[in-house]
This record gives structure tokens, sequence and C-alpha cells, in this order.
């Protein structure tokens, strides 16, 4: 006599599937928005740009980035990071960053959206972008 498989063992079975595959993406390790600790990245864009007092985009909104790393040269720059109209930078308003230094703005705290500077005098900054 062929009895089949019944109601209960399928709905064992469907249990054990859906938590072995619950495990494999909770192992999986992904970017989103910043790099977890010990998950590396790497670089998407970089560029070497002319800052100047009239503000401009310097990175354009991205939908995974890890993190924006920007370098200074002989000016101090403000930056904002949206790509709202009134949201950009001046002599008062956005994050500051002091000439010659580098400094990592991460994804997670600052967002992906676009990265507008404005400088306190004529310069040039590196600006890059890691995912």
């Amino acid at each position: 006599m062929n009895k089949g498989i019944n109601r209960s063992e399928i709905v064992i079975a469907f249990v054990i599937f859906t938590a072995l595959i619950f495990a494999v993406i909770m192992n999986l390790k992904f970017t989103f928005a910043s790099a977890p600790s010990g998950l590396s990245t790497t670089i998407a864009t970089s560029s070497k740009l002319a800052v100047s007092a009239t503000p401009f985009v310097a990175i354009a909104t991205s939908t995974n980035c890890a993190a924006r790393i920007i370098s200074t040269t002989g000016a101090e720059i403000r930056l904002t990071f949206t790509e709202l109209t009134g949201d950009t930078p001046s002599g008062t308003k956005g994050y500051s960053q002091a000439a010659s230094t580098t400094v990592v703005y991460d994804g997670g705290q600052f967002g992906c959206g676009a990265v507008k500077v404005y400088s306190f005098g004529n310069s040039t900054i590196e600006a890059t972008e890691t995912r």
C-alpha cells in the first residue's frame, strides 16, 4: 500500500528549506551604503578636480556607495551630500574640510547623494567613491 507524502511531511520540509535559505542569506556579505567591518571595498570612480568659490557637483548620486573620500590641497572646502536644489554649500553652509587633508565620508552616515563642493580659494581636490 502506497501512502505517499502526507501534509505534515511537506510542511516540515518547507520549514527546513526556508531555514536553510535564511541561513545562507544571512551569511552573505554585501556592501550597502557603508563597508561593514572586514568587508573590503573597491574604487568605483576617482577624479582630480579644480575647485573655486562656484559650487559644483564633484560626485554624482549613487545607489550603492560604501564611502566617498575627498582629499584637498591648498584651500579649505565646504561640502553638502544631497542633490536638493536649495542645499548648496557656501562660505557659511556645509561640512567644512580643512586644506591639505583627506577625509572618508561613510555612505552609511552621509548617504550616497550628490557631493557638492564650494572652495574658499582656487585649488584642486581628489574625489573618490568606493563600492
